[in-house]
């Protein structure tokens, strides 16, 4: 019980506040991605007397990409989580894994991998901006994946 509330308190703070400063960072670094952070947060967001619903701020086409972008440098796990093979025998690279034998991959691997994400050392935000972003979505895991996952 102690574990889990500490595994929520780091994921919770920790890998967030990474997050942000990699994200603010980036903003600061390229001026195109902070001109176009501001234009789109003027546009949504013309009372700056009143507070933005978080409804309105998830509608943000490229606030949400620069959001993803961000998580995926951000890479809170740096270990690979483990996981256990199950009863049946999968195939990872070619080879034959019997169930019970503990795998792992880091999600540096993932989140660098030039096949889902060319050119994958340059933070681009706009590499979500894309019609079908799933197969995006499918290897971004900046909070893990699998039981953890909810």
């Amino acid at each position: 019980l102690i574990d889990e509330a500490l595994t929520l308190v780091a994921a919770g703070s920790d890998t967030v506040g990474n997050a942000c400063n990699i994200g603010t960072f980036y903003a600061l670094k390229y001026p195109s991605i902070h001109q176009k952070l501001k234009k789109e947060l003027d546009e949504a967001w013309p009372d700056k007397d009143r507070p933005m619903s978080y409804t309105a701020l998830e509608k943000l086409p490229y606030l949400t990409a620069f959001i993803r972008e961000a998580l995926r440098f951000s890479l809170g796990l740096m270990h690979p989580p483990p996981r256990v093979v199950g009863l049946s025998t999968p195939e990872i690279g070619g080879l034959k894994i019997p169930p019970g034998t503990v795998v792992g991959m880091s999600v540096k691997f993932l989140h660098t991998n030039p096949d889902v994400f060319p050119d994958p050392y340059n933070f681009n935000p706009d590499r979500w901006i894309v019609k079908d972003t799933s197969r995006l979505l499918l290897d971004l895991a900046p909070f893990s994946k699998g039981l953890r996952m909810w």
